[in-house]
C-alpha cells in the first residue's frame, strides 16, 4: 500500500524516530564529502511488513551515492515498526523518509574541517545504536567518552514488552534505579537518552541524546 489509513510508526512515536535519526547520522558527511555549502535532501523509501520488518530500501534524490547509503545504513538498524492498518488489517506499506543535511559557509572554512570530539553516551562497554539483548543486560554502568562522568538523564523505553513509552530519570551511573524497566526489554525494545547531563573538570554540559534498539 502507498496510502493507508495508520501510517506505519517507528516504537515511541516520532519523537523517538527522531532522536533515533539525529543520534545515528553523521552530520558532517556532507563536509567530509567536499559538497559546496546548501541543502542537500536525500528521500530513502522503503517498505515496513505486516511483522514491522523493514525492507526493498531505495534512495529518489541520489545526489551524493555515499550520503544516499548512509541514509538507508542507518535506517536499516532501527528496531522493527509498528506496522500500517487498513481498514482495520495490519498491512505492509511503503513509507517515505526525507533527510536533509546542510553544509554552511563556515564549514566550507578549512580551519573548519576538523570534527570535534564531542562526549557520547554508552551503555556500559557498548557504544553500537544495536544491541544483542543478552550483552545488554549484562551492562550494569552508563559511560560517557572523553573523560566526562555521567551526571543525569531522562529515558525512553518504547517497542516490546512497553505498552505505552515509559519513562525513568536517571540520576546515577548505575543502571540498578531502572532495573524494573530493564527486565521488560526484549528484542525489538527501544531505549532512548534525552536530557543528558554529563560533567568534567570544566563544568557541567548537556549532550546529545542517543536511541539504542535491542536485537
Amino acid at each position: 500500500f502507498t496510502q493507508v489509513e495508520t501510517e506505519p510508526e517507528f516504537p515511541g512515536g516520532k519523537d523517538a524516530w527522531r532522536k533515533f535519526l539525529q543520534t545515528n547520522l553523521d552530520g558532517s558527511l556532507a563536509i567530509k564529502q567536499g559538497l559546496k555549502a546548501g541543502y542537500y535532501k536525500f528521500i530513502t523509501k522503503f517498505i515496513v511488513h505486516e511483522d514491522g520488518s523493514l525492507s526493498d530500501f531505495s534512495s529518489e534524490k541520489n545526489i551524493n551515492e555515499k550520503l544516499a547509503k548512509h541514509c538507508i545504513e542507518v535506517i536499516k538498524k532501527s528496531a522493527k515498526w509498528i506496522p500500517a492498518t487498513q481498514n482495520g488489517h495490519v498491512v505492509a506499506a511503503y513509507r517515505k523518509q526525507p533527510i536533509t543535511f546542510v553544509v554552511s559557509e563556515e564549514d566550507n572554512k578549512p580551519n573548519n574541517r576538523v570534527t570535534m570530539l564531542n562526549p557520547v553516551i554508552n551503555i556500559g562497554n557498548l557504544s553500537s545504536p544495536r544491541l544483542r539483548v543478552n550483552d545488554f543486560k549484562k551492562q550494569k554502568l552508563i559511560k560517557v567518552t572523553n573523560g566526562y562522568e555521567f551526571v543525569n538523564a531522562t529515558v525512553y523505553f518504547s517497542g516490546t514488552g512497553f505498552s505505552k513509552v515509559a519513562v525513568a530519570n536517571l540520576k546515577e551511573t548505575e543502571l540498578s534505579g531502572v532495573k524494573d524497566l530493564l527486565d521488560k526489554c526484549n528484542v525489538g525494545t527501544a531505549i532512548t537518552f534525552d536530557n543528558v547531563t554529563v560533567k568534567n573538570n570544566n563544568g557541567v554540559k548537556f549532550i546529545d541524546g542517543r536511541a539504542f534498539v535491542l536485537y
